[in-house]
């Protein structure tokens, strides 16, 4: 009997760990959980259990749902991978739409609190919303970038505009073109560009592909050189129900990088590292580890619920002022 009791004991605790609560759903497009017997959907919404064999529908290709498991880190399930209904609805299993988290490149020791773009490449990818793990900028289309606060900065090392002069924001507004010279800061190492919301044009001007950022090169009678196509959102802050759904992705991401996945980690670099490397150090390297997982999880949100990519220097300035006791993977100020 007390066998018994302990292989069902054992069995709910199994079928709660496989559960997925959902945290967020996409505001603009509705996300259905359908039983598979009967056929009827439920409409989701956020605090419902699923299971990774529930049938997912999305209305349209801009559906998301953002997950829960208690001791993973929170993932999103996609219409990516969804197939056609005989409508226009799209429908998977959900265990067949968890989007892979796609991690950035290992940075060896601490990561800087500044993130200063090094190349001209790379700030052409940062304008373009480009992921951060792409060799090459954006071809088709730009991805908003979301700068988190009251200004919106970019920061970019000399050396890639040796010969720059001024720089401009350069967009359609009712049919005209309009020419907004940066303001533009500059030090031994690197230049800061700098704007807020009143610069900005109408969210549908900016988004007119003509929207780019130029710079006017020193010499005299030079033409002005297109840096990249650009599109700012600027965010000043998260209210509501968006500022709730990300405390539950901040709790839910320190938990599954907490003390037992610092634990494994710790074992795994042992093995690997020599033994008379100094455990103190191996442990600093685990912690600045999960902090970055953490901040890159943040970051996946972020960039799903605002289909943009954030600039992550605002990013870590509005998290360490709103979060204050949340370890960013910070070196300095």
């Amino acid at each position: 009997m007390k066998y018994l009791i302990f292989v069902i004991f054992c069995l709910q605790i199994a079928t709660v760990q496989a559960q997925w609560r959902v945290i967020s759903v996409s505001p603009a497009s509705k996300c259905w959980a359908m039983d598979s017997k009967t056929q009827k959907k439920k409409i989701l919404k956020k605090g419902d259990v699923i299971s990774p064999t529930t049938n997912i529908v999305f209305q349209d290709l801009k559906g998301y749902v953002h997950i829960y498991r208690k001791g993973v880190a929170p993932f999103m399930l996609s219409p990516s991978k969804a197939k056609s209904t005989r409508g226009s609805e799209l429908m998977a299993l959900a265990s067949e739409l968890v989007v892979p988290k796609v991690s950035r490149l290992s940075v060896r020791g601490e990561e800087e609190a500044l993130e200063v773009v090094e190349t001209l490449l790379s700030f052409k990818m940062w304008l373009t919303g480009t992921p951060a793990d792409a060799s090459t900028a954006l071809i088709k289309g730009v991805r908003p970038v979301a700068f988190f606060g009251k200004k919106a900065r970019l920061y970019v090392a000399k050396k890639a505009f040796p010969e720059a002069g001024n720089f401009y924001l350069v967009y359609l507004r009712q049919g005209q073109k309009v020419v907004y010279s940066l303001p533009k800061e500059v030090d031994k190492e690197k230049i800061t560009l700098s704007f807020d919301q009143t610069i900005l044009p109408p969210a549908k001007s900016l988004a007119n592909s003509k929207s780019a950022l130029f710079f006017l090169p020193k010499e005299k009678g030079a033409k002005p050189v297109k840096v990249a196509w650009f599109r700012p959102l600027i965010i000043e802050n998260i209210k509501g129900e968006r500022r709730e759904d990300l405390k539950e992705i901040i709790h839910a991401l320190e938990d599954a990088y907490g003390q037992a996945y610092k634990t494994k980690a710790f074992a795994r670099y042992k093995r690997k590292l020599a033994s008379n490397r100094d455990d103190l150090i191996i442990r600093q390297q685990v912690a600045q580890d999960a902090n970055r997982a953490i901040f890159e999880g943040i970051y996946a949100y972020l960039a799903s619920v605002y289909e943009a990519s954030p600039d992550r220097n605002s990013l870590k300035k509005w998290l360490k002022t709103n979060f204050p006791k949340l370890f960013l993977p910070n070196k300095k100020e």
